[in-house]
C-alpha cells in the first residue's frame, strides 16, 4: 500500500494520494483508504463504529469510518481527481467522526499560533493563505481546517501541503503558471506545494477571519450570533451530518469556538493588486488589535442559529 501523512494521521491506500508517493511497508496506518463495493462495506460495517454513506456526483460513492475509507469509483473516473475528494470531503467527514469540528478554511502559522481564514468558495482562501506563505508565514492547511476543542485551548493539526490557486490568484502572486501543476486534468486551478515536514502535530487556535468584500480594507468584530452563524455556515460537509448526536455535538462545538470571541469579518476592496496590504492589516490586528467588549455567552439552547 501506498503511505501519506494528512491531519496527523498516517494513511495507508491503495493508490497514490500524495506525490512523492512512498510505501507503507510494515507500519500500521490510522486510516484505510480502499477501493471496493460500498454496498459490502455498509454490509459488513467493519465493526460498530459511526459509518457513513455518501456519494458524489460523476465521482463515486464512498462508506466513511473512523479509520477506514471504502471507494466505489464511477467509471473512468482521474484518480487525481477522486484523491482530491477524499483528501477534502471524504476526510471532512472521517474527521469529524473522530471527533474535530471541520471548517472550510485555510490557515497559516504566525508566532507560533495559527490563523484562519474563511468564506464562501471564490472569497480567497487559498490566495490569502499564499500571500502570507509569500511574505514568510508557513501554510498549516489549504480548504480544511481541523479543529480539537476537547483540550479548553482550540488547537488545529497540519494537514497536507498543497495550496490550490485560481489562474487570476497565480498571476497575482507573481507565479508561472507553467511552473505548477494543474490539480487534475480537468481543473484550470495550479498546485502550489510547500515544506511542512517541520510543523509540529497542533498549533493553538489565535483568530478566525471571515472573508468579505467591501471598499476598503478594514477588519471588523462579529457579534456572538454573527460568528455562530458565521461557524455553522462555514463547516465542511455540515449536510452530512445526519446523525441527531452529531448534530448536537457539532452546535456545541461551533458554540464553544464562538464564545472565545475570535472570529472577525475582514473586508477587503475587490481585485488581488493589494494582497500584501492584507497581510500587512492582519499582522497588525494580531499585534495592536483589541478584544472584543463582553457579550453574554451563546449555548447550545439559545436561538440565533434558527434566525439565519
Amino acid at each position: 500500500m501506498y503511505a501519506s501523512n494528512s491531519y496527523g494521521l498516517l494513511v495507508g491506500s491503495e493508490f497514490c494520494l500524495l506525490e512523492p508517493a512512498t510505501q507503507l511497508g510494515d507500519r500500521c496506518p490510522d486510516v484505510v483508504v480502499q477501493v471496493g463495493s460500498v454496498a459490502a462495506a455498509a454490509e459488513k460495517s467493519f465493526g460498530s463504529e459511526a459509518s457513513f454513506k455518501g456519494s458524489l456526483p460523476e465521482i463515486g460513492q464512498f462508506w466513511i469510518q473512523p479509520d477506514r475509507i471504502i471507494v466505489e469509483p464511477c467509471p473512468g473516473v482521474d484518480e487525481q481527481v477522486l484523491s482530491s475528494c477524499i483528501l477534502g470531503t471524504a476526510f471532512s467527514v472521517l474527521l469529524q467522526q473522530r471527533g474535530f469540528l471541520v471548517l472550510h478554511a485555510s490557515a497559516v502559522i504566525v508566532d507560533g499560533s495559527a490563523i484562519a481564514f474563511i468564506g464562501n468558495p471564490g472569497a480567497g482562501k487559498s490566495t490569502t493563505a499564499s500571500a502570507f506563505l509569500r511574505h514568510g508565514y508557513p501554510v498549516i492547511t489549504d480548504d480544511v481546517l481541523a479543529i480539537r476543542l476537547s483540550e479548553g485551548q482550540p488547537r488545529v493539526i497540519p494537514s497536507y501541503p498543497i495550496l490550490k490557486l485560481l489562474p487570476d490568484a497565480v498571476e497575482a502572486l507573481g507565479h508561472e503558471a507553467e511552473g505548477l501543476p494543474l490539480l487534475h486534468a480537468t481543473s484550470h486551478k495550479r498546485i502550489q506545494t510547500f515544506d511542512c515536514e517541520t510543523l509540529q502535530e497542533s498549533y493553538p487556535l489565535q483568530k478566525i477571519y471571515l472573508l468579505a468584500k467591501g471598499d476598503r480594507h478594514e477588519i471588523q468584530s462579529l457579534s456572538l450570533t454573527e460568528a455562530l452563524l458565521t461557524l455553522t455556515q462555514q463547516s465542511r460537509a455540515v449536510k452530512n451530518l445526519i446523525d441527531p448526536s452529531a448534530k448536537k455535538l457539532h452546535f456545541k462545538q461551533c458554540a464553544e469556538l464562538a464564545n472565545l470571541q475570535m472570529t472577525f469579518r475582514l473586508r477587503r476592496r475587490p481585485g488581488l493588486e493589494s494582497l500584501s496590504e492584507i497581510v500587512g492589516l492582519v499582522e497588525d490586528d494580531l499585534t495592536h488589535g483589541k478584544a472584543p467588549t463582553h457579550i453574554p455567552q451563546v449555548g447550545i439552547g439559545d436561538s440565533p442559529i434558527h434566525n439565519a
